[in-house]
């Protein structure tokens, strides 16, 4: 992938990170990482920094970038769909109505019923 085409794309899901995370705020759900979401976020900065830092001749390294860069990206897609999955669970004028999944998530130990 081009390096301004990469650059562009990850400004757009910035930016999108961005703005869901103000739109949970502005709800009243506020994002609290621990310290393994930092290291991973520190992690993932460190590659973003690398990938768009070098330029690389070596074709397994510019492999190794690439397929970084493409799992950074379905991650970071996957967790603004997340977080955006809560920003409408917190708005809805519905009351809770999914017990099944609320004792699933319970048994892994994320009591997202607190947040309501």
């Amino acid at each position: 992938m081009q390096a301004n085409a990469l650059r562009a794309m990850w400004v757009a899901i910035l930016a999108a990170l961005f703005a869901t995370v103000a739109a949970l705020w502005l709800v009243g759900v506020q994002i609290r990482p621990g310290p393994k979401g930092l290291v991973l976020s520190w992690l993932a900065a460190a590659w973003l920094w690398l990938s768009f830092s070098r330029r690389t001749t070596a074709a397994w390294l510019q492999r190794m970038l690439d397929l970084g860069n493409g799992l950074l990206i379905m991650s970071a897609v996957g967790m603004c769909g997340a977080l955006l999955s809560y920003w409408f669970m917190r708005v809805r004028p519905f009351s809770f109505a999914d017990a099944s999944l609320y004792d699933a998530d319970l048994a892994l130990g994320f009591d997202w019923k607190a947040i309501y």
